[in-house]
């Protein structure tokens, strides 16, 4: 999976899971109104997680 945080791209080096399912839902914030979508999140094993972050890598 692919992220922008910024302007600058990142790549998770595990799939995550995520699916995003339509809802009928409204949200209205700053006088816009925007459909909401709802998100499952497969949780992950305990271990250890890896994080790379402007070229440094984190381990939790």
């Amino acid at each position: 999976m692919q992220l922008k945080f910024l302007g600058r791209q990142y790549e998770t080096s595990s799939e995550a899971g995520v699916e995003g399912v339509d809802t009928e839902d409204v949200a209205k914030f700053l006088g816009r109104r925007y459909a909401v979508r709802r998100y499952d999140v497969a949780q992950k094993q305990a271990g250890s997680e890896e994080l790379s972050f402007l070229g440094r890598r984190y381990v939790k």
